[in-house]
This record gives C-alpha cells, structure tokens and sequence, in this order.
C-alpha cells in the first residue's frame, strides 16, 4: 500500500502544475526510486483529469462564466482566434503552450466540440506530450543531477535567493491583484 504513494502523489502533481513534476519523477525513476513506467503513466491520467476538469468546468459553467474572468480574457481571445484558424493545431499544440494548457480545455468546454471528439484529442495529445518531456527528463536527468552536486558548497546562497525572489515575486502579485480589484470596483461604481 504504501509503495502507491509516490505514485499518487505524481498523478496529484501532474494534475495541479505539469513538467516540473514529471521530470523530477523520471530523475527519481532513472535513479531507481520509482518505476518510470508507472510514472509516466501516472503523469499522463493526471494530466488527463486536470484536462477533462478544465473542459467541463467551461462545458458547465459556459460562455459567460468564461468571459467574466478578467485575467484569462487575452488568452481567450489568442485560443478563439486560433481555433478558428488552425483547430488541429490548437487540439495538438496547446499542451506545450506554456499558460494556456488549462485555458484552452476551459474554452474548448464552451465550443460546439463534442465531448467524445475533445476526450480522444486530448489523450492523444498526452501522449506525445509525456514522450516528449518524459525523453528530456530521461535524458537531462543525469545532467541535472551533476550541476546540483557541483553547486552543493553554494546551496545556502541559493536557497537564501529564491526565497527573496519568492517574496518579491508574491508583493508583487499581491500589488497586482489589489489593483485589479480597484479596477474591477471602480467598473461596477460607473455603472
């Protein structure tokens, strides 16, 4: 039983963030920690419920629901441009589109494409996506590996400043956010 964990713990990951938690399972696997199949498989049904998640919250929740969200309005207008230009492209290539992987399964849910048509693009898309990451994971792994051993005596000092930029990185959201919300206040006071 608790050999399952590592393993849900991948489809978890796979289905909130994506490559960064693939690759550094396929280092533990390539280490011999967790078998790379299971991984990749993992990885692949968690990426696929975080797709049909995405899709049928725009199928539910609908157009309006979808425009309402002020943030993700630019990528909507670039997916909806897209998908009328160069669908296939859209049903293939959003994966590796930083940003839009769970945008575009979101405006997909709102189009007239049938669930059945969205279900099997995306497994398909899956699959190459994970062989694709899963084939540079694999192939960096030992690399990435010795460039952490070879900066081991400055680790503290990197730590220290990830953590700074972290902070920076969350005032400055936070700053954003606020500013938003004024925007989004001051829109409803002109009504």
């Amino acid at each position: 039983m608790s050999l399952a964990w590592p393993y849900i713990l991948v489809l978890l990951g796979m289905y909130l963030e994506g490559e960064v938690v693939l690759i550094t399972s396929i280092i533990a696997a390539q280490h011999g920690h967790l078998d790379l199949w299971i991984v990749l498989t993992s990885g692949a049904v968690g990426t696929f419920m975080a797709d049909c998640t995405s899709f049928f919250l725009g199928r539910i929740k609908g157009q309006s629901w979808v425009e309402s969200k002020r943030r993700l309005r630019p990528r909507i207008r670039i997916i909806e441009r897209r998908l009328h230009r160069h669908p296939w492209l859209v049903f293939f290539g959003y994966r590796f589109m930083y940003g839009f992987r769970s945008v575009v399964p979101i405006v997909l849910g709102v189009t007239r494409i049938k669930t059945v048509k969205f279900l099997i693009f995306s497994a398909v898309s899956i699959v190459v996506w994970i062989a694709v990451w899963g084939a540079l994971g694999y192939a960096f792994g030992t690399w990435i590996l010795t460039q952490l051993r070879s900066i081991k005596h400055a680790e503290k000092f990197i730590i220290g400043a990830l953590i700074i930029v972290a902070i920076i990185v969350l005032i400055k959201r936070r700053k954003k956010s606020k500013k938003a919300a004024e925007a989004d206040q001051s829109e409803v006071v002109d009504l």
